[in-house]
């Protein structure tokens, strides 16, 4: 089992109501465009990769609004590693802590043990690495239906899978060097490998517990919103761009 390529990895995650931890993260790939982009290289970016400048994209998601989070949801650290095609970190990663900076949706205690999916697809239905998926918090002011899970209102799903895919744009943008260009993708580490460029974003309209249940589950997106990853990195003027595209996407567990 292996990866196709030496790749970043990027995590992050902090509190929900004192008493729960959540995390998530995604990977980025370096181009074909850059063959030197090999493990020893990407460690050697990793002085030009600012990650407190990431921590603070993460935080102005989390204390921003649609999705609204509450002051209990807090983020606190993030992670930046490069992983090696067998899986294994390649020395040490590089990270930035601060104190925990919590959403703007009140003081109500969060929902413990529920989370909010937001699906990556590569666009195609064949083969491995094709679809994705991040857990982010549950957030505030949604009422969920009791039996199915569902989420209203529907503008906190739009806001999310809007939101979602700036956040990865900028984020994407900070990882990007000017030796090495990256795009957020879907890796899977199935025999030799397989590695597609996300090219979608989605928020599924319910929610729901556990990963190992939730992979179960249609992801139930309405909406996706087509992916333009900046080729620059933010020593330039991030450029992120998105066309809602309403047709469902038919979704086959994460690889």
């Amino acid at each position: 089992m292996t990866y196709t390529d030496d790749h970043y990895y990027l995590t992050f995650g902090g509190g929900i109501g004192g008493l729960e931890q959540w995390q998530t993260g995604v990977r980025f790939w370096p181009l074909p465009s850059n063959p030197i982009a090999n493990a020893d290289f990407l460690l050697s970016q990793l002085n030009s990769i600012s990650t407190s400048d990431c921590l603070a994209l993460v935080t102005a998601f989390i204390k921003g609004t649609f999705p609204v989070f509450q002051e209990g949801v807090t983020v606190s650290w993030l992670k930046l590693a490069v992983i090696k095609e067998d899986g294994d970190y390649a020395g040490d990663a590089k990270m930035s802590e601060q104190a925990p900076q919590g959403g703007v949706g009140g003081t109500s205690s969060p929902w413990p043990q529920l989370a909010l999916c937001v699906s990556l697809w590569s666009g195609s239905g064949f083969g491995r690495a094709n679809h994705g998926r991040m857990y982010l918090p549950c957030p505030a002011q949604i009422s969920p239906d009791p039996i199915t899970g569902k989420i209203t209102p529907q503008a906190h799903v739009d806001g999310t899978r809007t939101k979602m895919l700036k956040l990865l744009a900028d984020l994407n943008g900070e990882v990007t060097t000017l030796a090495v260009q990256t795009v957020p993708a879907i890796m899977s580490n199935i025999g030799t490998g397989t590695t597609k460029t996300v090219a979608r974003v989605g928020v599924g309209g319910v929610l729901d517990t556990i990963r190992a249940r939730r992979n179960h589950l249609d992801d139930t997106v309405a909406t996706w919103s087509n992916a333009t990853w900046p080729t620059s990195s933010r020593a330039g003027e991030l450029r992120s761009e998105w066309v809602d595209s309403p047709a469902p996407a038919p979704e086959e567990p994460a690889t």
